[in-house]
């Protein structure tokens, strides 16, 4: 896969508390709890404001399956995938 003849990058985020180093693949390390895998696929210019969209299909033989998980705070309520991938 290549996008704007440039090859994808996918890698690890590294995490620090010196913001001098944070970008694409690096941020503070408060969240490093999150333990983020990116694909970084090209890069957009300042004046573009439409998003990328990536058609990937689906993940299931990658991912690894949980029970659904319900998260609530306050009155909003959020319910992540269960294991047939609704939500």
């Amino acid at each position: 896969m290549k996008a704007n003849g440039e090859k994808p990058i996918c890698d690890l985020v590294d995490y620090t508390p010196d913001c001098n180093l944070w970008g694409p693949l690096c941020k503070d390390s408060r969240f490093s709890h999150q333990r983020e895998f990116r694909f970084l696929i090209g890069k957009c210019g300042t004046e573009e404001q439409r998003p990328k969209q990536l058609a990937v299909g689906t993940l299931r033989d990658i991912m690894e399956l949980s029970p659904t998980v319900e998260i609530t705070h306050d009155k909003e309520r959020l319910l992540l995938l269960d294991e047939t991938g609704v939500y």
